[in-house]
């Protein structure tokens, strides 16, 4: 019998494409508004960000605890990045914040934990 994925980390999964998406399209945004070299270092963080978020998204079902503990780490690393966008007046780290908190909070359901457990 297979081994059926709980909702929660199935939401986690859609979200964190969600997020990888538009990480993606923030350091596209930055490439083209600023452009040469400049463009290209204030992307690199996005970008970075926008290749784990996607890894991860992909590895998700078949991780373990250890993993789990490092996604969250970097979940509370990119919420303070977000942070910082809202000082700086961008209003999409609003949505960048709901979107790191409602991922912590959907991978450290019991459900989930439950079912990443090795």
């Amino acid at each position: 019998m297979p081994r059926t994925t709980p909702r929660p980390l199935t939401a986690a999964r859609v979200l964190l494409w969600g997020m990888a998406g538009l990480l993606l399209f923030s350091a596209l945004s930055a490439v083209l508004r600023t452009g040469g070299s400049v463009g290209v270092g204030v992307a690199t963080v996005p970008a970075v960000l926008a290749i784990l978020c996607a890894t991860y998204a992909y590895l998700l079902p078949r991780t373990g605890h250890i993993v789990l503990g490092i996604v969250v780490t970097l979940l509370v690393l990119m919420a303070f990045y977000q942070v910082n966008r809202i000082t700086l007046g961008d209003p999409l780290g609003f949505l960048g914040f709901g979107f790191c908190v409602a991922l912590t909070v959907l991978l450290l359901l019991p459900s989930s934990r439950a079912a990443l457990r090795p």
